[in-house]
């Protein structure tokens, strides 16, 4: 009985064990912080929605958040990185025990190295942050 039920688990956790793998390359694929503050300094820049997208052919599923900061003048971009979200396979989706679970075989999230220090870096260099400029 208890070799049925591990077998079965062993089983329903096959998903998350393959889309690891795949979890593992689309981060390193996605692990740029495109940002240089020598040409951003004394910029004004807003932030572009683009929102999350679904990646498609993974083993769970999977989404991509890309930020774009861009200058409210001319419009370019003055930084942009993208985050990678995974949810829980089967088994993690199956129990619902909450809204969207983790995988249970390896984190759920990652991204590039320094963006959480990027807003600190803003300051730092006196880029001001504003909403979406009216067209």
């Amino acid at each position: 009985m208890l070799r049925d039920v591990s077998r079965h688990v062993a089983l329903t956790l096959v998903d998350e064990f393959f889309a690891q793998d795949q979890f593992k390359a689309l981060c390193q694929a996605h692990s740029q912080l495109i940002f240089d503050p020598q040409t951003a300094a004394g910029r004004t820049i807003y932030l572009e929605k683009i929102g999350r997208q679904s990646i498609e052919g993974t083993w769970v599923p999977m989404t991509i958040e890309t930020w774009r900061f861009r200058d409210v003048k001319t419009r370019e971009p003055v930084a942009s990185f993208e985050l990678i979200f995974a949810k829980a396979g089967f088994l993690g989706r199956s129990l619902g025990l909450t809204q969207s679970p983790s995988p249970f075989l390896f984190d759920a999230f990652c991204a590039p190295v320094g963006y959480g220090e990027l807003f600190i870096t803003f300051d730092k260099i006196g880029i001001t942050r504003t909403s979406l400029p009216k067209q």
